[in-house]
């Protein structure tokens, strides 16, 4: 019985404990800086997200731990004020690429390691990409570069008016 009191009690310290390391201003700051706060990522993703209309369908092509789908839906998406954006290509919930007013591409800069995952599914998405540029049907509008992160965004417009996917 007071081993089952004593087990709720260290329960009920750890996570208001956790709770408050979490919220600490010292964790935010040294969390923020070694996950997300490069300024030269920052500026990068502000400037696509300003350049961004409502009726763009923004698809993105590469990850990895510091480039994170949850870190450019936060920064993309439905958080920063823009609802449709952005969206899943391929798998079971995503959909087909020529549904994008425009594609983020992420690829890295140099034989070097980088901060993306270079996995087959990353392969197949970027040269489905690529392939797409080679053909006229985007075109890249801007090339921001991440040196410390050994990545390249490009950001790439469609050059044809095309069926867009829906929001949702």
């Amino acid at each position: 019985m007071a081993s089952g009191v004593l087990a709720v009690i260290v329960l009920i310290v750890g996570v208001s404990a956790a709770r408050s390391v979490v919220s600490d201003a010292r964790f935010r700051e040294i969390a923020f800086e070694n996950y997300t706060d490069n300024r030269t990522l920052r500026a990068a993703l502000d400037s696509i997200r300003v350049d961004l209309t409502a009726d763009d369908r923004l698809a993105i092509v590469g990850q990895g731990n510091e480039l994170s789908p949850a870190l450019l839906r936060w920064e993309l998406g439905p958080p920063s004020g823009a609802p449709c954006f952005p969206f899943e290509i391929g798998g079971a919930r995503g959909v087909d690429l020529a549904l994008a007013s425009r594609v983020l591409l992420m690829t890295p800069v140099d034989n070097g390691v980088s901060a993306l995952d270079l996995t087959g599914y990353y392969v197949a998405q970027r040269q489905a990409v690529l392939d797409r540029v080679g053909h006229g049907e985007l075109a890249l509008r801007r090339e921001f570069q991440v040196p410390d992160m050994r990545v390249a965004l490009r950001l790439y417009d469609r050059t044809s008016s095309n069926r867009t996917a829906a929001c949702e």
